[in-house]
């Protein structure tokens, strides 16, 4: 096996630390700057839903819905960070909840998967309710993880770049 240096795994290395860096260093402007990712997703998704206003009303409403809420997080992105935040809190009760509702089949399966299941659902419960509690300091953990994430995928591309070079075997599809 042929042993070489991997200068794109060098770069892309220094690329994700640089980023993960910065998103550390200044979590505001990252959530500022998610907040109109996901507005411009919002808007987008809203134009897309009114063009197929034809399958369903429900689309009609949801494209309309949808076009208004990407208008306000793009034009508010302060109130889009705190929202986020927020919705996720919401998102983590409600994934609580029904895990709960959903426990009684694991249980059929087996004990231990119903006991993991619903520690793992109210804890979830418990985070909904806490990020709930106070959305904007949510929200600004979640540049701090992805900045973690960044800085240990940096650091895995950078070993990747002074390990040997060897092609991955190819996908099946």
């Amino acid at each position: 096996m042929e042993s070489r240096f991997d200068w794109t795994n060098l770069l892309i290395g220094i690329l994700m630390i640089i980023v993960g860096i910065l998103v550390l260093t200044n979590p505001a402007a990252t959530m500022t700057t998610l907040a109109i990712l996901v507005g411009i997703a919002v808007l987008v998704s809203g134009v897309i839903f009114l063009f197929k206003y034809k399958e369903s009303t429900a689309n009609l409403i949801y494209g309309i819905i949808a076009i208004i809420l990407g208008i306000i997080l793009l034009t508010r992105p302060a109130f889009a960070v705190s929202a986020l935040g927020f919705i996720i809190g919401i998102w983590f009760f409600i994934e609580g909840v029904l895990g709960l509702t959903r426990a009684g089949f694991y249980k059929l399966i087996s004990s231990a998967m119903y006991i993991t299941s619903i520690i793992l659902n109210v804890l979830l419960l418990i985070a909904g309710f806490l990020i709930i509690l106070n959305p904007f300091v949510a929200a600004l953990s979640l540049p701090v993880l992805t900045g973690i994430a960044l800085l240990i995928a940096g650091v895995m591309h950078i070993a990747g770049a002074f390990s040997s070079k060897q092609q991955p075997p190819s996908l099946p599809y």
